[in-house]
């Protein structure tokens, strides 16, 4: 019989080869759509982010997917930042 903490590293090793297949693709392919801050990042930027998607490639896939921009922040720095530009 397979025990509990089995099943648990087998899906925690089927999280991570999942993201380790999703992360490359998303990096270079995927970031660009959902974030204007990433388009058209070096090659440094999308090596740096990987570890990232690695760990959270099921949210990035979700937004890829539903084509959602990253949400935009509102703090009194940014709203005054973007009047001055």
């Amino acid at each position: 019989m397979i025990a509990s903490a089995e099943i648990l590293a087998w899906l925690i090793t089927l999280y991570v080869v999942c993201g380790i297949v999703a992360a490359p693709i998303l990096a270079f392919k995927g970031l660009d759509h959902i974030d204007d801050a990433a388009e058209g990042s070096s090659l440094g930027f999308k090596l740096i982010v990987i570890p990232g998607l690695i760990l959270f490639w099921p949210l990035i896939v979700s937004r890829v997917r539903h084509n959602q921009k990253a949400p935009t922040e509102k703090t009194p720095h940014k709203i005054l930042w973007r009047n001055k530009s």
